[in-house]
């Protein structure tokens, strides 16, 4: 024996999952809204269902912009310990640049050539402006004095001895 909800459930596995249709109402959900028509509880079903995805919607999207937002207080503390981090690493940035200036011993004060990033990352771009200084002004060069170069001082050739005969012949 075939009733009418039988059939409506043969119709109903023959559609399948994929398809759109919505599946008719079943005898326990005519009993829930006794006097309505099926036609009248799918469109309270499906507005109830709208209703729920949008609070659904609502509730979270809060927590992802929460996610995203920090306290004021913290946001400004984060960016003044980036602050000190970024001047500390600019102040080393140019004291290595010094560094490097002093330890080519090419000028006289490290400080006559000024910072640049470049010559951090290559020695020859570091050399080169050196020499280019150099060239535009020669007075720059640091002076390297030989012992011997000046008139002044002692001698190499001199005696390391003292001779108080010498010194008496030529008081005489």
């Amino acid at each position: 024996m075939n009733t009418d909800d039988d059939k409506t459930t043969d119709q109903t596995e023959d559609q399948g999952p994929d398809t759109t249709a919505e599946a008719p109402e079943t005898p326990a959900e005519d009993q829930e809204n006794p006097g309505q028509s099926p036609e009248n509880v799918t469109v309270t079903e499906q507005s109830e269902a709208s209703d729920t995805e949008e609070q659904a919607d609502e509730d979270t999207s809060e927590p992802a912009e929460d996610a995203d937002t920090f306290p004021r207080a913290y946001v400004e503390e984060l960016r003044k310990e980036s602050a000190g981090y970024r001047t500390r690493v600019k102040d080393l940035e140019t004291k290595l640049h010094r560094l490097q200036v002093e330890q080519t011993g090419a000028l006289a004060d490290p400080a006559d050539l000024e910072f640049d990033a470049a010559h951090l990352e290559s020695p020859e771009a570091l050399q080169a402006a050196i020499e280019e200084l150099l060239a535009a002004k020669p007075h720059l060069k640091a002076r390297r004095f030989a012992p011997d170069a000046a008139a002044q001082g002692a001698k190499a050739s001199a005696s390391s001895g003292v001779d108080l005969l010498g010194i008496l012949r030529q008081n005489a």
